[in-house]
């Protein structure tokens, strides 16, 4: 297995356009995915008024699997490609990857 890990990106509403483009334009061809969580752990002081009602921010998370190599290439060219977006994200790394179950046949 190669020496993988997952980039997860958390970004506010207002940075998924800027960021989705960004990570469409880079130039290894990248493929990622996104998904729409809710984050129930920030300041309530920094969520906006419709936010506080409802108890939570909405973050689009990125997961992006790549070998260890590139992450640093990858987070330079956002850093270069988004400088003031304050982006918070984590690398967790890959111990296994595997299929669950029998694949059906052709």
């Amino acid at each position: 297995m190669k020496d993988e890990v997952q980039l997860q990106i958390f970004a506010a509403q207002a940075q998924v356009e800027a960021l989705t483009d960004a990570l469409l334009s880079y130039s290894a061809g990248l493929l990622f995915s996104t998904s729409l969580w809710r984050d129930y752990q920030l300041n309530p002081r920094a969520l906006s008024l419709k936010e506080q009602v409802l108890g939570y921010e909405s973050m689009q998370v990125y997961l992006i699997t790549l070998e260890r190599q590139a992450l640093t290439a990858l987070l330079a060219y956002l850093g270069e490609h988004l400088p003031y977006a304050a982006l918070r994200y984590q690398v967790v790394p890959i111990v296994q990857i595997g299929v669950i179950g029998k694949q059906p046949s052709d």
